[in-house]
């Protein structure tokens, strides 16, 4: 007598769970996934924008080339930098050269765990050029809002 009843308590629930699944599960599964590339996207756009605001608070002072009178040739850009704290760090340097100009950009990070003094701090940069294979020449080298050239008087192929 118990049996029958059972049974019915056991498929009610199941009946009611089978009604209120979706339809086609995979559609569920796809809009998880496009909603987890919006978010990267977004969380990207956030990082390139905080550094953006980051480069801005960079200030060149003074951009030199020096060339240095050595086999292989080097070139070195020599910045003066202010910075608006010393929380603020020079972490990396990228280079992009098109044709007869270097195009470098300071990637700033905020040092964490230290005592902020919002107080201009000056700092040296020594940055290398990387001047294999390029032709003998005027070169321009942007660094940020700053600009500098430099004469390469003979080819540096090795």
């Amino acid at each position: 007598m118990y049996y029958p009843i059972t049974v019915i308590l056991l498929l009610v629930p199941i009946a009611f769970l089978t009604t209120c699944s979706p339809p086609n599960g995979d559609k569920q599964v796809k809009a998880v996934e496009t909603n987890a590339s919006v978010v990267q996207q977004a969380t990207s756009q956030t990082t390139v924008s905080h550094v953006n605001r980051m480069q801005k608070n960079i200030n060149i002072k003074q951009l030199d080339i020096v060339t240095l009178d050595t086999y292989p040739m080097r070139v070195n850009a020599i910045a003066q930098i202010e910075l608006p704290n010393n929380c603020l760090l020079v972490s990396d340097i990228t280079e992009e050269i098109q044709n007869d100009t270097f195009n470098l950009t300071l990637l700033p990070t905020p040092q964490n765990g230290v005592n902020c003094q919002e107080q201009p701090q000056l700092i040296e940069q020594i940055i290398s050029l990387n001047i294999q294979g390029l032709k003998s020449g005027v070169y321009t080298v942007n660094l940020n809002e700053a600009s500098a050239e430099f004469i390469l008087m003979v080819d540096s192929v090795l």
